[in-house]
């Protein structure tokens, strides 16, 4: 099933949390970068106008020296990046080169005046740099109160002598308070960026989900539909077979008979022509073609739709089956019936009686068996088919699941059992108990309604 669609207020898993620790390091470093690239050009651009903006107002050369701090260290931290190592831990660099940023920055400031000159209250947005990395919010709190004490750590050494800077503890304070402000923006933008990241992912793995239920349904369908194009052409051939068969029965059994009794009728007449009183073998002759050619009438009518069926209900039916193949096929037979199976009727009978036709045809044509026992029993209001026999099973590649998979088989017979008994609800299993034979199972719940067979 698809994930739930989370809001940005979602708690993030394990895994996300994770995940977006990874994600973290690579915002984190892509961050700085992009602030030490501004920077770095702000540093070139003040090195080359300094001189006519300061000149005589400061000390240009401590200025250049602070530019050219600036630089090596953005540089050398943007190389430092390139390491794996370091660049999956990108606060090792971060917070080491800014707090040394910070401290030349105040180290410098505290020589272009007294201490009470306001040059380094300019600096309180350089705090902002605990908005920049994508941490956790102890981590932040930590790399946050190391701005302002390389800052004014650097401003105190830089003084001379005896020089103290007014309202230092104001100034302190007042510099924790911003620099809470830049952690608690800090705090919310992660946040944020939890939130999206998660919400891409979990879209991301919906997509995902998605097109794996879309392809496993297009397998499905396409699996299906070549299943039924092939049990479609089976079943043709089938019924082409059934009428050549059929055809060949009426051409060589009814066909040659007909031709006998109307030879015999012929001959009869001119017998009787001659000698009124000498036909009484040919009458007899005649009967008994009349007899074989009924015989085999019923014979093929029966095969086509047994009339025991509708005369003596499943129970006869089944009988009836098991006695004529294991007759024909030379098999020994077990027939057990149970409960009261006049309740099966209609075409749930009909089904459970093809099917039983189809296994036991399976069983004289295929098994090579010696014994076949056959098991219809009803409990309430369930049917259970069971046919077994002692032959050579079914090859590995070939052998079925059960009707609530797909069969591995691909033949007519095996589909169309498969699709008789999920028409009626029912499920239908095949096994292979010994090294030798198979049972087949059908279950069938007599109040289920009958359903259309879907994919």
């Amino acid at each position: 099933m698809l994930a739930r669609t989370h809001g940005p207020q979602s708690t993030a898993t394990p895994d996300e949390s994770s995940s977006f620790a990874v994600d973290s390091a690579r915002l984190t470093r892509r961050n700085a970068t992009a602030v030490g690239l501004v920077l770095s050009a702000l540093s070139i651009l003040s090195l080359l106008f300094d001189p006519f903006v300061f000149e005589g107002r400061f000390p240009v050369e401590e200025l250049r020296t602070l530019r050219l701090v600036h630089l090596g260290l953005m540089g050398f931290g943007l190389l430092l990046f390139r390491l794996r190592v370091l660049a999956d831990h990108p606060m090792t660099v971060v917070a080491p080169f800014t707090a040394f940023g910070l401290f030349a920055t105040g180290h410098t400031l505290a020589g272009f005046g007294p201490a009470d000159a306001p040059w380094l209250h300019f600096c309180y947005p350089l705090l902002c740099f605990a908005v920049v990395p994508v941490i956790g919010l102890a981590e932040r709190a930590l790399f946050g109160l190391l701005l302002p004490l390389a800052l004014f750590g650097g401003f105190h050494v830089g003084l001379e002598r005896g020089q103290r800077l007014p309202l230092q503890q104001e100034i302190f304070a007042f510099a924790l308070v911003f620099m809470a402000g830049a952690v608690a923006i800090g705090e919310a933008m992660r946040r944020m960026a939890l939130a999206e990241f998660v919400a891409r992912r979990r879209a991301a793995h919906d997509r995902e989900t998605l097109q794996d239920l879309t392809n496993n349904l297009d397998a499905r369908v396409r699996a299906q539909t070549e299943e039924l194009r092939m049990l479609a052409r089976q079943t043709e051939c089938a019924r082409e077979e059934e009428r050549t068969r059929i055809a060949r029965e009426l051409h060589d059994e009814l066909g040659q008979e007909l031709t006998a009794l109307r030879y015999a009728t012929a001959h009869l007449r001119r017998r009787y022509q001659k000698d009124q009183h000498s036909i009484m073998g040919n009458l007899d002759e005649l009967e008994g073609l009349i007899q074989r050619t009924s015989t085999t009438t019923r014979n093929l009518v029966s095969e086509l739709r047994p009339a025991v069926l509708d005369q003596q209900g499943l129970a006869g039916a089944a009988e009836w089956l098991v006695d004529r193949v294991s007759e024909r096929a030379s098999l020994e037979k077990e027939l057990t019936l149970d409960g009261d199976l006049k309740q099966i009727v209609g075409d749930r009978a009909v089904a459970l009686f093809r099917i039983l036709q189809e296994c036991l045809t399976n069983v004289a044509k295929h098994a090579d068996a010696s014994r076949i026992e056959v098991e219809l029993a009803l409990v309430d209001r369930t049917v259970s088919l069971r046919v077994r026999d002692d032959g050579v099973g079914f090859p590995p590649a070939s052998y079925p699941t059960s009707a609530k998979g797909r069969p591995k088989a691909r033949g007519a017979g095996i589909l169309g059992m498969r699709e008789r008994v999920l028409e009626f609800g029912g499920e239908i299993e095949w096994r292979q108990p010994t090294s030798r034979g198979v049972e087949v199972v059908v279950t069938m719940d007599l109040d289920a309604a009958p359903k259309e067979v879907r994919p």
